[in-house]
């Protein structure tokens, strides 16, 4: 019974990861202004920006375009590899249920 329950919400867990990634990418202009931003990391545990406050402040500067594009680039590779991940993760539940 567990399992057919883990087969019949995956679906809609894997879509609202999808979207949860959306929507922080699309907060960026709100992160900048209320969390601010860290320009040197100490550690892998310490604060710093994330891949989309790094973009814009990038491009702002403008003298790191190609430092920005290269930001943007790296930024879309993860959303479509979380995208494509979850994709077939949903569709190997999918043949499972059949």
């Amino acid at each position: 019974m567990s399992n057919e329950i883990d087969t019949k919400t995956l679906p809609g867990i894997l879509s609202g990861i999808i979207l949860s990634i959306g929507r922080i990418v699309g907060e960026t202009a709100a992160l900048i202004y209320t969390a601010g931003t860290v320009t040197g990391v100490a550690g892998l545990m310490d604060s710093g920006r994330t891949l989309a406050i790094h973009m814009y402040v990038l491009s702002n500067e403008g003298l790191h375009k190609n430092e920005a594009n290269a930001t943007a680039v790296v930024l879309l590779v993860i959303v479509l590899l979380i995208n494509g991940v979850s994709s077939l993760i949903a569709k190997r539940f999918e043949a499972v249920k059949e």
